[in-house]
C-alpha cells in the first residue's frame, strides 16, 4: 500500500534544513510513500518541488492575532481541507512555524504527525511548541545535541529519536580533480599553496572572529597558505557590519592577498574539494552538516567541541575537534596539520569514510522505519 505523506515547511527558502527535506523527498520509495510539499510561498523551496516532480502547494501561516483570529483559523481549515482533499495518512513537519498548526489539523482530522527538530535556537523550545511536540507521535532530532536539548525544554524523551541528517556523499566525492585545480588557479591561489576554508553563513556564532584571528596568525608563520571564505551574512545591518569588520580585520594586518572573501557560492561542492582544510568553528551547532560535505569531499576537517559537531568528529581520528571561542586551541590545531601532510592525509581518508554513514539512503531508510512503525497503528 502507497500511504501520502503531506511534508509542511514554511521558510520559501533552501538553507540547511531545506536541503535534508529536499534529499527525504526525493529519495522516499516511492511504492510505500508518495511525498507532497506545502509551503509558504512560491519561492527557492517551491521552485526546486517542482523541478523534482513533487506536487507542491502554497498557503498562508499567519501568526495568531487576537484581532483577527479568522486568519490563523482560517489556515488551520485550510490545511485540514488539503489533508482531506488528497487523502493523506501523515503529516511531517520540519520548521517551527508550523507546528501549531499541523497539531490542530491532526486532531481536526485524525492524521498523525511527526516533527523534525533541526535546530537548537530558543524558538523552537517556546512553552506553546513544546506543547505541540509533545502531541507528535513522534519528534525527530537532528543529533542527540539536539535530542537533549529538546529535554531540557520539556519534550517527552519517549517521543525522541536521533535521525542524522543526509548528504550526498557522492556530489562531494565524485569531483574530478582536474575541476578542483580549474577553480583553484580562477581564484589566482598559487598550485601549491595549502587552501583552508570556512563555508558558511557569516555571523558570530559560526566562529568566523576566530578562524580569522588564527587564520592571520598562522600566515604570519606559513608562507604558502591561503585562506577561502565562503557565504554571506544573513540579512540584516548588525550581519552586514560583521563581515565588513571580518575583512577589514584581515588588511589591516596586511594580510589582504591572502585571503579569498567569495560571499554566497552554488558550487560547494567543487570548492569543498579544492580546499586542503576545512574550518568549522561555530559556537554552537545542532548537527553540522558541511563537516560532514568537508569529509566527503577529501578535506581535512577541523571542528569545535560544541553541538552535533562531536557526534561527527572522532578527534584525531577523522579530524579535529577544539574548544570553541578558543583562538590558540584553533590556531595549534591548524599549524598542526598544515606543517603533517601525512597527518593530513590520515585524517581526511578515515573523513572520507566516516562520512558514508551519514548518506541519504540511510537517512531516509531509518525515517521510513519511523512511517512504517507509526502508520501501522493508524490503519485508513
Amino acid at each position: 500500500m502507497t500511504h501520502r505523506v503531506l511534508f509542511v515547511s514554511t521558510p520559501p527558502y533552501i538553507g540547511g534544513a531545506e536541503v535534508s527535506l529536499m534529499a527525504l523527498m526525493q529519495n522516499l520509495n516511492r511504492n510505500q510513500y508518495q511525498p507532497q510539499l506545502l509551503t509558504s510561498a512560491k519561492g527557492a523551496l517551491f521552485e526546486q518541488a517542482c523541478e523534482l516532480g513533487i506536487p507542491v502547494s502554497a498557503q498562508s501561516f499567519p501568526w495568531f492575532s487576537r484581532r483577527r483570529p479568522w486568519h490563523y483559523l482560517g489556515s488551520i481549515y485550510h490545511l485540514s481541507k488539503i489533508i482531506r482533499r488528497e487523502g493523506i495518512k501523515l503529516i511531517h513537519t520540519n520548521c517551527d512555524h508550523s507546528l501549531r498548526y499541523v497539531m490542530y489539523a491532526s486532531k481536526l482530522t485524525g492524521v498523525p504527525f511527526v516533527s523534525h527538530v533541526r535546530d537548537l535556537v530558543r524558538t523552537w523550545f517556546e512553552p506553546e511548541k513544546v506543547s505541540a511536540l509533545n502531541q507528535a507521535q513522534q519528534v525527530i532530532a537532528n543529533s542527540n545535541a539536539t535530542a537533549e536539548a529538546c529535554v531540557r525544554a520539556g519534550i517527552n524523551q519517549t517521543r525522541l529519536k536521533t535521525i542524522y541528517n543526509p548528504i550526498n556523499v557522492n556530489e562531494f566525492a565524485q569531483i574530478e580533480k582536474s575541476t578542483a585545480v580549474e577553480w583553484r588557479a580562477g581564484q589566482n591561489i598559487p598550485a601549491n599553496n595549502l587552501v583552508v576554508g570556512i563555508v558558511g553563513q557569516i555571523q558570530p556564532i559560526k566562529g568566523h572572529q576566530e578562524f580569522i584571528e588564527a587564520s592571520c596568525q598562522l600566515a604570519a608563520t606559513l608562507s604558502n597558505i591561503s585562506f577561502v571564505v565562503v557565504g554571506a551574512p544573513p540579512p540584516g545591518e548588525t550581519n552586514s557590519a560583521f563581515a565588513a569588520q571580518l575583512q577589514a580585520s584581515v588588511s589591516s594586518l596586511g594580510h589582504a592577498e591572502r585571503f579569498h572573501f567569495l560571499g554566497f557560492q552554488n558550487n560547494i561542492s567543487v570548492i569543498m574539494n579544492a580546499l586542503d582544510i576545512l574550518v568549522v568553528p561555530s559556537w554552537q551547532e545542532p548537527f553540522g552538516r558541511v563537516a560532514v560535505e568537508g569529509m566527503a569531499a577529501g578535506c581535512t576537517v577541523i571542528g569545535t567541541r560544541a553541538g552535533g559537531l562531536p557526534e561527527i568528529i572522532t578527534d584525531d581520528v577523522d579530524g579535529l575537534l577544539v574548544s570553541p571561542k578558543n583562538v590558540p586551541d584553533l590556531l595549534a590545531a591548524l599549524h598542526r596539520v598544515a606543517i603533517d601532510q601525512t597527518l593530513r592525509c590520515r585524517l581526511a581518508q578515515a573523513g572520507q569514510r566516516t562520512a558514508q554513514k551519514f548518506a541519504v539512503a540511510n537517512h531516509v531508510n531509518s525515517i521510513q522505519t519511523v512511517y512504517d512503525s507509526i502508520l501501522v497503528n493508524y490503519p485508513h
